[in-house]
């Protein structure tokens, strides 16, 4: 009977331990194609959304997914549920200069109606009810008190000294207390880029400064309204005390987004292509956990489409998506990358992509970019996009440098490739 039992449990001990890993969900290859949210407003009903306006639905707790095409013009960087039919999206569009647009659903994204638009990106979103919400990106942060119907200015980056800015992480903590991260200059600044901390306390009426350093932010991400994560471009910082100081945890590479899960665990998504100075004793991750707070990450690194976005529903339940429309599912709080995780991100990529990392000057720059230490016998394209995922220009690469000259000031990311080998890295047109 003992045996018995004991055996029974070493089988299901085994069968926990191998169902402990991300399945995928959804994938499609197409190129420059991702999704850039994906969220749930209850156990089964859920949506995802990217690129060229398209969303994909799931009403089965995420086990499958419909596309759907919609009337919004450029790429969803980000939306929210106000109820299960009422969603609010933002997207992005490029020709000659980024236009931007907030559109609001009332049939549960079967059609969608724009309720702003102007220039520049919207990188966030977040609603405290259904009446009252944000949204932020490049130059400003929006607040709207009518369900999304009309916006207002609350704060605005010009008129605070900054030469050029944009929201990159946002989050209301509570009613009262929120959080933003802008990647910016500040005029007559004797110093480059920085990452600049706001904060309200009035319910985002009011935003003041409370922090800046000495790096490229990407998100932060907050448990209460005092402890709360923000990742950089190399590094992430932990704060105990509302964002006054931070401490930095850990060098985790390319991060793309981080998200609190507990008191305890957080989770954050990678581009693994993304360049990783020699001097930083980085990880190359896809997807990294912490489960103390973010004293120590682990994590698995495949080469293949890069993460963008996470939601987790429960500490065990949760889901990430980017890349080709790929969406993973974890029903035991993350583990291991599938083994039919689809692998390249074109049928002809076959390289080694942990090999010559991308080098380049100067960063940032005004118009032009140059590349070192490339193989001259080898034929490299290359490609521009925004931090929205918007294909700006895209070529054959000549003579190691790339005229930027053209491009509105803002946050790219430069991915250069041959048929062995890609590799990416941001750098800020200024």
């Amino acid at each position: 009977m003992y045996k018995k039992n004991g055996l029974l449990f070493l089988l299901l001990f085994h069968a926990i331990i191998l169902s402990a890993q991300w399945e995928v969900k959804n994938y499609t290859y197409a190129k420059y194609s991702s999704i850039y949210s994906l969220k749930f407003y209850d156990n089964q009903n859920g949506m995802a959304m990217g690129t060229d306006g398209l969303i994909w639905k799931s009403s089965d707790q995420g086990e499958h997914w419909q596309m759907q095409e919609t009337s919004m013009q450029g790429n969803i960087k980000d939306f929210e549920y106000l109820t299960l039919d009422t969603i609010i999206a933002t997207s992005a569009y490029y020709d000659s200069d980024f236009f931007r647009f907030i559109y609001k659903s009332t049939d549960g994204g079967s059609t969608w109606v724009q309720k702003y638009s102007d220039e520049g990106e919207f990188n966030c979103v977040q609603f405290l009810n259904s009446s009252k919400g944000f949204v932020a990106g490049s130059h400003k942060i929006l607040m709207t008190t009518s369900g999304g119907e009309g916006w207002e200015t609350v704060y605005d980056m010009d008129s605070n000294g900054y030469s050029f800015g944009v929201v990159t992480g946002f989050e209301m903590v509570n009613d009262f207390v929120g959080y933003a991260i802008i990647l910016g200059k500040k005029v007559n600044s004797s110093t480059s880029f920085q990452s600049y901390i706001i904060k309200t306390t009035d319910g985002g009426l009011s935003w003041q400064e409370i922090n800046q350093l000495d790096t490229w932010s990407v998100d932060l991400t907050f448990l209460n309204k005092n402890v709360g994560y923000f990742a950089s471009d190399f590094d992430t910082y932990k704060t105990t005390d509302g964002g006054i100081s931070w401490d930095t945890l850990d060098n985790l590479h390319g991060v793309t987004d981080i998200k609190t899960v507990s008191e305890t665990k957080i989770v954050s998504v990678h581009r693994p292509d993304f360049y990783i100075p020699p001097s930083l004793d980085n990880t190359i991750y896809s997807i990294s956990t912490s489960e103390n707070a973010g004293a120590s990450w682990d994590g698995e690194y495949k080469d293949g489409p890069h993460l963008e976005t996470i939601f987790f529903q429960s500490e065990s339940v949760g889901f990430v998506a980017g890349q080709n429309f790929i969406i993973l599912k974890t029903i035991n709080g993350g583990g291991e990358m599938p083994e039919n995780y689809p692998w390249g991100l074109s049928p002809t990529l076959t390289g080694n992509t942990e090999e010559s990392p991308l080098s380049f000057y100067p960063n940032p720059t005004v118009d032009k970019i140059y590349l070192e230490s490339l193989d001259s016998n080898v034929s490299w394209t290359y490609s521009i996009q925004s931090s929205s995922g918007l294909v700006v220009k895209e070529g054959n690469l000549i003579d190691d440098e790339i005229d930027v000259s053209d491009l509105p000031l803002g946050i790219f990311i430069l991915t250069i490739q041959s048929d062995k080998e890609r590799r990416s890295a941001k750098f800020i047109k200024s």
